[in-house]
């Protein structure tokens, strides 16, 4: 129940993104203000993400999420009542983005953390893949209903949907039981005492301390080059909704390839070369979707990349899992 409300409400979240690239990029024509609300999206992961993990612990997650769902709802809600009384700016989009992006940053490692304490340990696996497969569902489904329903009902149709998602969210976290994690030395000592005692850890571990570094990079390049997609496309298609729903659906349909490819391949030795071989893949397939005008070419490269995307992040899962010892794969860890 608590995998299909988020699902419900991922995809709605979803939908609300799609429809402000479009509103942004009718209003203004320009890259930057796209680029900017998803910069201030993603800067509160940035700014928020030491400190959030031990919140996270130290919190009762349930509550945590609930707040999360409804202060996202009440921006959505926000964003409502400005664009049906013609008051909505660009502007306001960056506010609402890093909102927005606030709650992502507590809720989405929450909801990871919470995963542990409901499912039996011979069952993780298999509720991973559920998590992974609400993510594509998302990448596939978001996109395409957002175009068919912009034309239709326009940015305000879609944030009564977001919000009633929102609604549906919330409904199903109030329900299920959801049990409060047994303490562990290492949620001793006051708040300040546990964030430190994850970045002591970190530090101290050159395996963990590397890989955050290379995730650093990876996630700065591909956020960068994510934002910079749907002005690209819109400018070249004449701002037509339908060919940037079908190249984002294509990238959801690369990662459900790639889960079946990981469900039936052997995981290779050495997994840090793996995962090196897929960045520089991905960084190949970049290539037609900037240099080519083909919309068949962009949906192939960005069904290749995406296939190439969810193999790394699986990956780097594996390893994050083999060098974090299993008492310590708490919130504040994970979260880094």
């Amino acid at each position: 129940m608590l995998w299909f409300g988020q699902l419900v409400s991922v995809i709605g979240t979803g939908m609300t993104q799609f429809a402000l690239a479009l509103w942004i990029w009718e209003q203004t024509g320009e890259v930057t203000p796209v680029m900017l609300t998803t910069v201030c999206f993603f800067l509160p992961s940035v700014l928020f993400a030491p400190f959030a993990g031990t919140l996270i612990d130290r919190l009762n997650r349930k509550w945590l999420m609930i707040g999360c769902d409804t202060l996202a709802g009440a921006v959505t809600l926000a964003l409502f009542i400005l664009t049906a009384t013609g008051s909505l700016e660009v502007w306001h989009l960056y506010i609402s983005a890093f909102l927005s992006g606030t709650f992502q940053t507590l809720q989405a490692p929450a909801l990871r953390a919470t995963i542990v304490l409901l499912v039996p340990p011979q069952h993780l696996t298999r509720a991973s893949g559920m998590m992974g497969l609400s993510s594509t569902m998302n990448q596939i489904l978001a996109p395409v209903l957002a175009a068919v329903l912009y034309s239709l009902l326009r940015t305000n149709g879609i944030f009564v949907i977001d919000f009633i998602t929102f609604l549906f969210a919330l409904t199903t976290l109030v329900i299920i039981h959801i049990p409060i994690p047994a303490q562990s030395e290492a949620n001793d000592g006051t708040f300040w005492q546990q964030t430190l005692y994850g970045f002591r850890y970190i530090l101290n571990d050159k395996r963990i301390r590397a890989l955050l570094l290379f995730y650093l990079g990876f996630n700065v390049v591909v956020e960068v080059w994510s934002s910079l997609l749907s002005p690209l496309i819109l400018a070249r298609t004449a701002s037509d909704a339908g060919v940037l729903a079908t190249v984002q659906a294509a990238g959801g349909i690369g990662a459900v390839v790639a889960g079946v490819l990981l469900s039936v391949l052997p995981s290779p030795c050495n997994l840090n070369k793996a995962m090196l071989i897929c960045v520089g893949v991905m960084g190949v397939l970049t290539l037609p979707i900037g240099l080519n005008h083909a919309v068949a070419a962009w949906m192939f490269a960005h069904l290749a990349f995406f296939i190439m995307h969810a193999v790394f992040l699986a990956y780097g899962y594996s390893i994050e899992q083999q060098i974090v010892p299993q008492p310590l794969q708490r919130a504040r860890l994970l979260h880094f």
